[in-house]
């Protein structure tokens, strides 16, 4: 995988993923930011395509979900990990890169490091998320060691790994030239506590003066009393529900006076108590910074010492801020606050109050899930949460009416009770019942309604990646018909690039196929997860949630030099391709196993001939050719093609207009020379030495012969063959021979077995499943097989383990 892929995937994606995508030298153009949420495919594909003359980033922070511009500090929803960004000094052109590095990673200890091109980023990651004014404090005393820059900030965008680093007009007059971001130092698993990392990097006291200034004013739909003393009387009248959503813990009143013995009974030490009466301030003063640090000032919890020092107010305070979401608000109005949502689930901006009913028209529960409240309309099969954590998302809307709408909703005749969540293009949406059972639909099929687009620059991208005209207008028909009936899975596909990097397959599985089908419906996989080799697997849900699944690489990660390793990945892979939908066992990794419906189709890339061991009569695979490396011009044309989205829709009405002739995904996929070339090459040795043996009726000129002639007509021709056989051979040939030939007469009547060769019961077989029927019941097959004696010879002693038969090479 790549890095831009590793980092994505293995770093962002536990967390979530926000990318900003920057043009250089154009200031008049704003940044273009986009969620991702946990997609890191759909995240690499975006980033990739917009790499094109532009300058890709991610976000340091956890944002607000659904926000796709470049965030601002008030869109922070927390923070994973300390960063510095370490560029050459401008007064020192013989900077040492290699040594900054070490210097790095011997003072500084990082969990990442990433080389940005001409300098270094380095990330410490946190065992727990901290708000905005603890991480600055850190970035600023990180900076402070290794005199970095001053890019402390808590929303900087920090460069991708993997892409390239599109220099400005005043970088290259300095010399700088394009250059690929990469991982320096992969994550060596270091986490820190935020405290531990205050101790380790203190700031240094001028740069303690800059805490960064806190919201000022309330939010948008705020309506509490303006004056603070209206509002201190309002805070101290406050009983009953208002407590529950701070934990019903010490009163406000008790916050407020210092009642000693309240706080004792709660709280282990002042900080804590302080951080309470903040979290209730942050709530009556609609998030206004100002406002809470001055009633604080006013209340007896304001007198201590420690209040007095501006990095502790900030810090408190930001931490009040980060675990606050609600505030106060007695008129049912619409408001700006980011709404609680799930992953899939489309955004709803909340009113004031949220009821029952309201919660009835969009979560459903689902009894055999481990998070059993699920969102009615999603397009995420893994949707959902506990009662517990859906009560404490609501318990908010508790204040001023005494009760929570998620225990409304858990009685509400109404509600309704969901079988599961399935990705189903072949069944309506968003709800479908099937057996009986109401189930969520998580497809949505992609729009593709854009005008003015130009699909000529797909096609040429596909000249260019299947250059067998034959070939290509197989796969074009074979993409036509996926992109019209998606439940339909059809053939699979595998594209082999013999010896050649750069074809344009990653174009194809990483853009190309997410822009037409939708990102979240294409999944990469390792062919390890499909084979389940070395105990890989055990988790499917990619095959009941995509649309097409793809492999690349498969030659470095799935092939094996031996024969049986290949063939056992052919096998489970033929278990999962058939053209037909149909129901399998899927295992979730974060919910339950159960029968689902797979619509998935297979793309797997290789680089190698012989990466699977296909039978030359599979009729579940087409093996296609790609050609030579793509060329950078047309490769950076190409993506910046498919980047927008009026091509990719053009693209869509030419296959959706194609004629696809004779084309079916029920018939036999298209024979060609490169799946004549894989099925050669999957052939072991004794295959072929049995197939060879087979062949010769000189060597075997009866109709009918048993598996000790065959090997004992195998072991006479060694010396004349280049054959090479493990130790344990005859065991192995004994298989093959019985996988090709076929079995002489009635399961335990007659024929079944015959005694020869000083045995009582020896199985026959024949060429030929004709040659078989004739001999089923027919006399004289005792007298047949021995026709063969005269031509062959039978050791009397057989090869034992680790014994090397004559002329028997070794493997």
């Amino acid at each position: 995988m790549s890095d831009l892929e590793i980092f994505l995937r293995d770093y962002l994606a536990r967390s979530q993923i926000h990318l900003v995508s920057i043009r250089p030298d154009a200031p008049e153009e704003r940044p273009t930011g986009r969620f991702f949420g946990t997609d890191w495919q759909g995240a690499a594909d975006w980033a990739a395509a917009q790499n094109t003359m532009r300058n890709v980033y991610y976000s340091a922070p956890v944002v607000i979900p659904g926000l796709n511009k470049k965030p601002k500090k008030t869109d922070i929803a927390g923070v994973r990990f300390a960063h510095v960004d370490i560029d050459p000094p401008k007064d020192n052109p013989a900077w040492d890169k290699a040594a900054a590095l070490a210097d790095l990673v011997t003072r500084g200890a990082p969990s990442v490091v990433i080389s940005t091109g001409g300098g270094l980023q380095a990330l410490w990651w946190l065992n727990e998320q901290t708000d905005v004014a603890t991480i600055e404090q850190i970035n600023r005393g990180i900076a402070d060691r290794f005199k970095a820059d001053h890019c402390w900030s808590a929303d900087h965008a920090l460069r991708l790994p993997g892409l390239m680093n599109w220099p400005d007009a005043k970088k290259q007059a300095l010399g700088r030239v394009p250059v690929m971001a990469s991982l320096a130092q992969p994550f060596n698993n270091a986490v820190y506590a935020p405290a531990a990392l205050l101790n380790a990097f203190p700031a240094s006291p001028v740069a303690e003066t800059h805490i960064e200034e806190l919201p000022d004013g309330p939010c948008e739909g705020y309506t509490g009393p303006a004056d603070d003393q209206s509002l201190i009387r309002l805070m101290l009248s406050s009983r009953g529900s208002a407590q529950t959503m701070f934990g019903n813990k010490a009163s406000f009143s008790d916050l407020w006076h210092g009642d000693e013995e309240a706080l004792k009974k709660f709280f282990p030490g002042p900080s804590e108590a302080d951080l309470a009466l903040l979290a209730h301030l942050a709530f009556y003063t609609g998030h206004d910074a100002k406002r809470m640090e001055r009633l604080f000032g006013m209340s007896a919890l304001g007198k201590r010492d420690k209040w007095q020092r501006d990095s502790y107010r900030a810090i408190t305070i930001g931490k009040a801020l980060k675990g606050s979401t609600a505030f106060y608000n007695v008129v049912k109005e619409t408001r700006a606050a980011p709404a609680a949502q799930l992953p899939g689930v489309e955004a709803v901006l909340p009113t004031s109050w949220i009821t029952a009913a309201d919660l009835v028209e969009r979560f459903g529960f689902c009894p055999t899930r481990t998070r059993p409240v699920v969102p009615l309309v999603t397009t995420d099969p893994n949707a959902g949460m506990t009662f517990e954590n859906f009560k404490k998302d609501h318990a908010r809307f508790t204040i001023e009416r005494g009760s929570n709408p998620a225990d409304g909703w858990l009685h509400d005749h109404a509600r309704v009770s969901v079988e599961g969540l399935q990705m189903r293009p072949d069944r309506p949406r968003p709800r479908f019942i099937e057996g009986g059972g109401v189930y969520v639909n998580t497809y949505q099929p992609p729009c593709h309604d854009e005008q003015g687009g130009d699909a000529s620059t797909g096609l040429r991208f596909f000249q260019h990646l299947l250059p067998d005209e034959r070939e290509r207008a197989w796969f074009l028909r074979w993409l036509a018909y996926k992109l019209r009936r998606p439940e339909i899975p059809g053939p699979g596909v595998v594209m082999v690039a013999h010896g050649v990097h750069g074809t344009g397959r990653g174009s194809l599985t990483n853009a190309l196929l997410p822009a037409l089908f939708g990102s979240q419906y294409v999944k990469k996989v390792e062919l390890s997860d499909l084979t389940g080799r070395d105990g890989q697997g055990a988790f499917n849900e990619f095959a009941s949630d995509s649309l097409i699944v793809t492999v690349d690489e498969a030659s470095d990660e799935g092939a094996s030099p031996r024969y049986a390793q290949r063939r056992k990945a052919y096998d489970a892979l033929k278990s999962l391709v058939e053209p037909a939908p149909r129901r399998i066992r899927i295992r979730r990794k974060f919910g339950s196993i159960g029968d689902e419906m797979t619509n998935a189709s297979y793309l797997i890339c290789t680089n190698h001939r012989d990466a699977i061991a296909i039978p030359h009569d599979d009729r579940r695979f087409a093996i296609l050719s790609n050609g030579v490396r793509m060329p950078d011009a047309f490769r950076f044309e190409f993506h910046a093609w498919v980047s927008d989205p009026a091509n990719v829709a053009a693209f869509a009405r030419y296959l959706n207009g194609l004629d696809i002739g004779d084309y079916s995904p029920f018939s036999d996929p298209i024979s060609t020379e490169a799946k004549e070339d894989m099925a050669d090459a999957a052939l072991s040795d004794i295959d072929r030495a049995v197939a060879d043996i087979l062949a010769d009726n000189e060597s075997l000129p009866a109709q009918c012969f048993t598996v000790a002639q065959v090997t004992a007509m195998i072991v006479q021709k060694l010396p004349w063959q280049e054959w090479r056989f493990p130790d344990e051979w005859e065991a192995i040939a004994r298989k093959a021979i019985t996988n090709v030939a076929f079995r002489v007469g009635i399961r335990n009547g007659t024929n079944w077995t015959i005694a020869h060769d000083q045995k009582a019961k020896v199985a026959v077989y024949a060429r030929t499943s004709q040659m078989a029927t004739h001999w089923r019941t027919r006399q004289g097959l005792s007298e047949e097989v021995k026709k063969n004696d005269g031509r062959v010879y039978v050791p009397p002693i057989r090869n034992a383990a680790n014994v090397n038969l004559p002329g028997v090479k070794s493997a």
